[in-house]
């Protein structure tokens, strides 16, 4: 049974990775998530794991976290600035070289040629790293989670009408599930090294069809209006978002520029799950996000 290793394992997708791959099969003791104290790791000591203390800051102690593992699930650190994560990740993929994994699976953005959001340069010199430094690799590159939008829903849901600054441009976010399914399914089956996967939603839909599904969630007619910037940020931030501002600057931005429109059925292909955004899972992100 091989050592897989994840890193980010206590936040929301590398918990996600780590449940499917129990699910799938995998024996606790083969799972290693990767914390950066002792004390994160306690609740999955306590499942059987074997929890290592690892940090992007630390480029030694990563590289023993990894010894003797033979397959690295490597989610991009949380950091926005791209020398940081860059520095980061450099020293993760030498640690990974010396470690001999029989697989890096690199987790990153999707569309990384369009630069939706500029930390996709990183991304991309990172696959170059891996290619260049000769590691058995599977690119999976993620789009947004559908999950962002749970704030966003739960005050539509609330006011009736939904508001956006996206021109109503199609858009291709898939849920975090159904990427975190995808990522545990590369790596625990067969043929897909040297392969690069975009987990994205298999059809485009826009603003309107958020409406749709939404109405569907609540019971009642949801609408969705397009609206200057100011006005969408004042609504989304009257609903208690208080980071309206980035999500209408880069998330419906990056939507209003085209840059979110790539789709594709790799996460159907991993996984067996779809990628969609459906109406049971907008009522699980509006109760999540009124708590």
């Amino acid at each position: 049974m091989p050592k897989i290793a994840v890193t980010g394992a206590t936040g929301n997708l590398g918990g996600l990775v780590i449940d499917n791959l129990i699910s799938s099969g995998i024996a606790p003791s083969g799972v290693i998530p990767l914390v950066r104290s002792a004390e994160k790791g306690e609740r999955f000591a306590t499942q059987g794991m074997s929890p290592r203390v690892a940090s992007y800051d630390d480029q030694e102690g990563f590289a023993k976290a990894i010894d003797g593992i033979d397959k690295l699930v490597l989610i991009s650190p949380p950091s926005l600035d791209n020398a940081v994560r860059l520095h980061q990740l450099h020293g993760a993929v030498m640690a990974a070289h010396r470690a001999e994994l029989t697989q890096l699976a690199w987790v990153s953005l999707s569309d990384p040629e369009e630069r939706p959001f500029g930390l996709e340069d990183v991304d991309l010199a990172i696959e170059h790293s891996i290619r260049a430094a000769g590691i058995p690799f599977t690119f999976l590159r993620n789009s947004v989670y559908f999950d962002e939008l749970g704030p966003e829903l739960a005050v539509a849901a609330d006011s009736g009408e939904l508001l956006s600054a996206t021109q109503n441009h199609t858009m291709n976010w898939a849920p975090r599930a159904d990427q975190a399914a995808a990522i545990a399914a590369a790596v625990t089956s067969e043929g897909h090294i040297g392969a690069t996967y975009n987990l994205v939603s298999p059809e485009p839909y826009t603003y309107d069809d958020l409406a749709a599904l939404l109405s569907l969630a609540c019971g009642r007619n949801i609408v969705h209006r397009t609206a200057p910037e100011p006005e969408v940020v004042a609504a989304l931030t009257a609903g208690g978002m208080d980071h309206a501002q980035d999500v209408v600057d880069y998330f419906q931005g990056a939507i209003a520029t085209g840059k979110c429109h790539t789709t594709g059925s790799d996460i159907e292909l991993l996984s067996g799950r779809s990628g969609r955004p459906t109406a049971e899972y907008i009522n699980t992100l509006i109760k999540r996000a009124s708590l």
